[in-house]
């Protein structure tokens, strides 16, 4: 079977970002002069706010919790996406320690040997706390535990970014919080630029093809416009067959698959072959993407990680599915 296995693994492009959103510059007074230039205004319903409160700059989170948007020196990270950013910015020596993951935090070899407080989802308090960290970077499942520390007196505040303009900000607040400032500036400049590069391409030459992200077979289920994948495909002008259908993450029926008749589909999260896909519904060797074994296989990582990484899939993605672009 000819399959197309998007290898992501080692892949580090250096490059731009992107929006067909209305998604503009900002001219934010609250925004540090220092990195203003690439900040991108997402909105206030953004994840992460900057203020200004009593002449200096604050990050606050969506939960209203705020911290002095200044540089740490000992942070304890349970984002898995804020220390693969680190990593980028080359601020790694500023982790205390992590929470991990069981499906791994890149760059893998060197975040397996840091020290944890515990997975993701859980951390350990005690565990969190005896680092003594002057500040803790939590994701969204890490609620109660934030609270917590804030009680403590220990600075905590939570990444949880859901667009990719999002993700950009995010690694100029990491730049700031860690004293990379000019690293972050260059990545978000770069990959702003790739980003670019892509639309300029499709303006010339549009891929005209329709898919889905698919996430689960049984039953085919698939990743929604409102989602990063979604946005992906919205970003390459690909129709997300998975759009308009009322939930987060519809299920694809066998009818609704035939009658859309896409052209390819990603497979991610627990799929790990694309005769998954295949053998999910009989219908789908009766589309283009059945037929013509236009399933591809994404890791998961490079697609719902809220880092740059996301953007170095939607370059190769667009690279990989010119190749099947309707004539």
């Amino acid at each position: 079977m000819r399959t197309l296995r998007i290898a992501f693994v080692l892949l580090v492009i250096a490059s731009g970002s992107l929006f067909g959103t209305g998604v503009e510059e900002s001219s934010q007074t609250a925004v540090p002069e220092a990195i203003a230039e690439n900040w991108i205004d997402t909105g206030n319903e953004a994840a992460w706010q900057i203020e200004v409160r009593d002449g200096a700059h604050f990050l606050v989170d969506s939960l209203g919790t705020a911290v002095e948007l200044k540089e740490y020196e000992n942070i304890v990270i349970t984002s898995a996406g804020a220390v693969e950013i680190l990593y980028e910015l080359g601020a790694q020596d500023r982790i205390a320690a992590i929470g991990t993951s069981r499906s791994g935090i890149w760059p893998e070899e060197e975040t397996s040997q840091l020290p944890s407080v515990g997975g993701l989802s859980r951390p350990s308090l005690e565990e969190t706390v005896s680092f003594e960290p002057d500040l803790v970077i939590g994701n969204g499942m890490n609620t109660e535990i934030a609270a917590d520390l804030n009680r403590l007196e220990f600075p905590s505040i939570i990444h949880s970014t859901d667009t990719i303009g999002e993700i950009l900000n995010a690694v100029l607040i990491l730049g700031t919080l860690t004293g990379t400032v000019d690293q972050a500036n260059a990545i978000v400049s770069e990959r702003r630029a790739a980003l670019e590069a892509v639309r300029a391409e499709l303006a010339e030459k549009p891929l005209q093809l329709k898919g889905a992200f698919v996430y689960a077979v049984d039953p085919v289920t698939a990743f929604d416009e409102d989602s990063l994948p979604g946005e992906i495909l919205s970003i390459l002008g690909v129709e997300n067959i998975a759009a308009g259908l009322g939930t987060e993450r519809p299920i694809l029926t066998s009818e609704y698959i035939l009658e859309q008749n896409p052209d390819f589909l990603l497979g991610a999260m627990s799929i790990r072959t694309p005769d998954q896909i295949l053998n999910a519904d009989s219908v789908i060797l009766e589309t283009r993407a059945g037929i013509e074994e236009n399933i591809f296989i994404v890791p998961s990582q490079m697609i719902l990680r809220p880092t740059p990484r996301v953007i170095d899939a939607l370059v190769l993605l667009h690279e990989q599915l010119g190749e099947y672009a309707l004539p």
